[in-house]
């Protein structure tokens, strides 16, 4: 049994003796389960800023005490010479953002 709307053809029900039985099935099959991977996926992106936000809410509310002096530090800090150590410090630190971002579009 089908039913056409639009372009599409909605199965219902095959019967066991239909030449196409097999082939009819696996094609459903192979649909269903990608509208149930588009569905999680798209749930996925709804959910992780959520709980991105709720994590470092609570980060932050754990531990507010300790961490607003080191940011006054950090926002108040002044340095007269900048020595080669420094600049050996900030190529480390891009280089290992580069490695996480490369990382991370070999994994997407």
């Amino acid at each position: 049994m089908t039913a056409k709307s639009d372009y599409a053809f909605n199965v219902g029900l095959v019967r066991k003796n239909h030449m196409k039985a097999n082939q009819i099935r696996g094609k459903s099959m192979n649909v269903w389960s990608l509208v149930i991977i588009e569905k999680w996926w798209k749930l996925s992106l709804y959910l992780q800023p959520l709980v991105t936000i709720s994590i470092v809410k609570s980060v932050i509310n754990d531990y507010y005490d300790y961490l607003l002096p080191q940011l006054n530090y950090l926002s108040t800090y002044h340095k007269e010479a900048i020595a080669i150590e420094d600049y050996e410090s900030i190529f480390y630190l891009l280089r290992m953002g580069l490695f996480i971002s490369i990382l991370a579009l070999l994994f997407e």
